[in-house]
């Protein structure tokens, strides 16, 4: 404030405009300035991980048809992907033998770079179809073969055979020419071979008559046989560690969910969840076909993509239920109503034409990961608890998903699958992490809504009792009325002082609350109301709030006050050992075993039972003990009980 009333005096309201919009710059700067870092770091870190199985080493690239290893030292350099220009033969199924008769009727198309759909190729002036057939060859040159090699074969699309030289090595559903006799399928494999030459042609016949694109689409790995089945072994322990991890998040989650069904958050996250364990189940390495053998190729395709649909919208759906007043129902509406489209045109169409839609998801998908993104961010400048949490989990959350879509499309070199599920599991967790916490600041506000409620119990019968005796004091004046208006203010002032705090106050402060309360009740009682105090470390005792004096005052209320002449309230603390002991005595009517019994079980009878069962329930919360009362009906109460743990 200071600062800006040097500039408004010495430079006009114009200057302290601009250095008010500078401080505001630099406060959101070290607001956000964390966020960014972490992100970028977390980003760089993301596309790392999605060029893991990749070699520092330049991997040489297939060209004319060729890839030349002999430079490539497999025990040092690991694997290589057969990238780069193979031979493509269009509509074509040929086999080795047609190539090394050099029969005239192969009909060649040229170098096409694989791995790549064949829709993008050109072949005669134009892109081929999805549907069709054809041949890829490469020739492979090594000077070393000492050692047994192997494959890691991703998907193509969708059927395939794969020849080293004249020998079948693998095959996925079965290659046709035409509809009828072709059977499309989905897996990966590894296989082994031993090369007998210096140099050998792969052949790879791929079909495809079901998906809207075809070919070979994912790269292929060579390399030693045990790092083949290393990468292979790697890359399913990753992914069923990944599962369960959010399995577990979802039985977490769905638990919750049936204990606080209210929360709908929960159940969006329980969904979000499930569908998320789907979609590792039909992509990657397709587990879903060892869980399910008989399940059909076009339950698999169908199953991906409606996880494609409803993975995101469950996640937004949730931090919409996190941040309600961000995000616009409306717009929400149109995203659900979106994926409902999509849904039920995977169910009506063929493979081949929904199939054809990816980049139409795609863009949905992306427009909601930026409508969600800037939701959060307003979620964020409005100050709203786990917002910036939030941001960065969707800010992972995208970058992954613009990762995964640059390795479904060649753009990053992968061979050990996407990185989305995995900042899956990790916000996951941050998500759990959030939810735990909301849980506990609840549980932070129950504590504090019951302290408020022990202070709301004020009687209105003592404020009442109390007004009138200052009513009738303040006409006589003098000391009298003074002392009394004071300890009733006094008595005001602790209450009310005592109202927001949640944690621990000294033994001390809790009978600064009680002597103030004592010395109101005593302007009605006069000397029929005595009491004694007499504690041991008073100022190094600590307790939760408002536990004593709801026993004193229900020793005035309900012991002395009916009692003809009054009585007596004698308070006391001390030390027992490893236990600190506090006990409130009264000579009042006492109190009946019928009380004492409701209180045990937490039943509350009447007022009297009411005070006494709060303080017992939360004398069990927090030191796991109970209140002792001890009765001598007609002569006295004696309620004591002690505290544990550090005190």
């Amino acid at each position: 404030m200071v600062l800006f009333t040097v500039y408004l005096t010495k430079n006009g309201y114009g200057d302290m405009v601009v250095m008010n919009g500078w401080l505001i710059m630099t406060k959101k700067l070290k607001k956000y300035g964390i966020l960014i870092i972490t992100s970028f770091i977390s980003i760089l870190i993301l596309l790392r991980i999605a060029n893991a199985s990749l070699i520092t080493k330049s991997q040489p690239i297939a060209k004319d048809g060729v890839l030349d290893l002999t430079n490539w030292d497999f025990t040092q350099d690991g694997t290589v992907q057969l990238n780069g220009e193979w031979e493509f033969y269009w509509e074509q199924l040929l086999t080795f033998e047609d190539f090394k008769g050099n029969d005239t009727k192969i009909n060649f198309n040229g170098y096409q770079y694989v791995p790549k759909t064949w829709n993008n190729y050109t072949i005669n002036g134009a892109h081929p179809t999805g549907t069709g057939y054809a041949t890829y060859r490469l020739k492979v040159k090594n000077d070393n073969w000492n050692n047994t090699f192997g494959f890691k074969i991703l998907t193509m699309s969708t059927s395939y055979i794969i020849m080293i030289d004249d020998k079948v090595i693998a095959t996925n559903g079965k290659v046709g020419d035409m509809l009828k006799n072709t059977e499309s399928e989905y897996n990966t494999q590894s296989v082994s071979i031993i090369p007998t030459s210096k140099e050998f042609d792969i052949i790879v016949q791929v079909s495809n008559f079901t998906y809207a694109r075809g070919g070979i689409w994912r790269p292929i790995v060579f390399g030693l046989d045990s790092d083949i089945r290393k990468l292979a072994i790697k890359t399913s322990r990753n992914e069923m560690f990944l599962m369960g991890i959010i399995f577990i998040m979802m039985c977490y989650h769905l638990i919750l969910y049936c204990v606080r069904k209210e929360d709908k958050s929960l159940l969006y996250a329980v969904i979000g969840l499930f569908v998320t364990i789907l979609r590792i189940l039909v992509t990657g390495d397709y587990y879903i076909t060892t869980l399910i053998p008989s399940m059909s190729y076009s339950t698999i395709i169908l199953l991906e993509y409606c996880t494609l649909y409803w993975g995101l919208i469950t996640w937004v759906l949730f931090i919409a239920k996190l941040f309600p007043f961000e995000f616009n129902k409306n717009i929400l509406k149109i995203f659900i109503f979106i994926a409902i489209l999509f849904t039920v045109a995977t169910f009506i169409l063929p493979i081949s034409i929904y199939t054809n839609y990816l980049i139409y998801i795609e863009i949905y998908d992306i427009i909601l990961f930026i409508y969600a993104l800037l939701s959060v961010i307003l979620a964020s400048e409005n100050e709203k608890d786990d917002a910036q949490l939030i941001l960065y989990c969707s800010i992972l959350l995208f970058s992954a998903y613009i990762i995964d879509i640059s390795i479904f499309l060649n753009f990053i070199p992968n061979t050990t699958g996407g990185v989305f599920i995995t900042v899956v599991a990790v916000a996951v967790l941050i998500q759990a992490y959030i939810i735990s916490r909301r849980y506990s600041r609840a549980m932070e506000q129950s504590k504090m809504n019951e302290v408020a409620m022990l202070q709301a119990q004020i009687s209105p019968h003592f404020l009442h009792n109390a007004m009138n005796a200052l009513a009738e004091l303040s006409y006589e004046g003098g000391d009298a009325a003074y002392d009394a208006i004071t300890s009733f203010s006094e008595y005001l002032r602790y209450s009310y002082d005592l109202l927001p705090q949640s944690k621990m106050i000294s033994l001390h402060k809790e009978l600064e609350l009680v002597e103030a309360y004592l010395n109101v009740e005593k302007l009605r009682f006069g000397d029929k109301l005595q009491y004694h105090i007499r504690v041991e470390n008073s100022k190094t005792i600590y307790l939760p709030p408002f536990i004593i004096q709801p026993l004193v005052e229900n020793a005035v209320r309900h012991g002395v006050s009916k009692k003809k002449g009054g009585g007596v309230i004698k308070i006391s603390g001390k030390q027992e050992d490893k236990l600190y002991k506090i006990m409130i005595e009264d000579s009042g009517v006492g109190i009946s075993k019928d009380v004492i019994e409701n209180i045990a079980i937490g039943e509350k009878t009447n007022a009297m039972g009411h005070g006494l069962c709060n303080v017992n329930k939360r004398l069990m919360n927090k030191y796991n003990t109970r209140l002792n009362i001890t009765i001598n009906e007609h002569k006295g109460t004696t309620v004591s009980f002690f505290l544990r743990g550090k005190i």
